[in-house]
Formats: C-alpha cells, sequence, structure tokens
C-alpha cells in the first residue's frame, strides 16, 4: 500500500514539471538562436577591428566551437577539424589556452 502510495505521489508531482519542461526547451531553442546570431555579428565585428589593427583575424571553426560545439559542428566548412580535434589533434581547433601551447613545445 505505501509503494502505491509513494508512486502516485511520485506522478503526481512530476505531472506539472513536463509542459515546464517542454516549455523550457522551447524558450531555449528560441533564445539560442538569438544569442548564436549575436555572436555571428560581434565575430564579424570583432575580426573588423583587428584588421584595421592589422592583427590575424579569429579562426570561425575555434571561436563557434568554443561558443557552441554542437552548433560549430553542424558547419560542412568546420564539422571535419571539430572531429579531427575531438579525436585528440590539438592543432585543428585553436582553443587559446596554455595547454595547447605547451602540448605543442614538448611533444
Amino acid at each position: 500500500m505505501k509503494m502505491i502510495l509513494a508512486l502516485m505521489i511520485i506522478v503526481y508531482a512530476t505531472y506539472g514539471c513536463i509542459p515546464v519542461l517542454i516549455g523550457g526547451a522551447f524558450y531555449k531553442g528560441s533564445k539560442t538562436k538569438g544569442q548564436r546570431q549575436e555572436f555571428t555579428t560581434q565575430f564579424q565585428k570583432t575580426n573588423m577591428e583587428r584588421e584595421e589593427k592589422h592583427l590575424k583575424p579569429l579562426d570561425w571553426c575555434s571561436e563557434a566551437y568554443k561558443f557552441d560545439s554542437k552548433w560549430a559542428s553542424k558547419d560542412k566548412a568546420c564539422a571535419k577539424r571539430i572531429k579531427a580535434y575531438q579525436s585528440g589533434d590539438l592543432e585543428a581547433i585553436d582553443m587559446g589556452d596554455q595547454k595547447n601551447q605547451t602540448q605543442k613545445k614538448n611533444p
């Protein structure tokens, strides 16, 4: 009897959570689209500023991967490099961290 009561309480308690989770998933998707657009705009602006200062432009695939790895993997131009990076090729994506620099110097 206690088991049935506990099961009923769990079902009742989670019943209201399901719509909230589904709504949250839709909200996250629409929010992410705007964030991606903002990221792309900011990336282009940053590279224009770097070009004016005669600096090397940032790499799209590396920056997109740092921002959202799943999204970057959908980019056909980046997918192969990301797969290589995830397989251990630290040169495929520039993460800009000391770990990569150290491993490059000390193979």
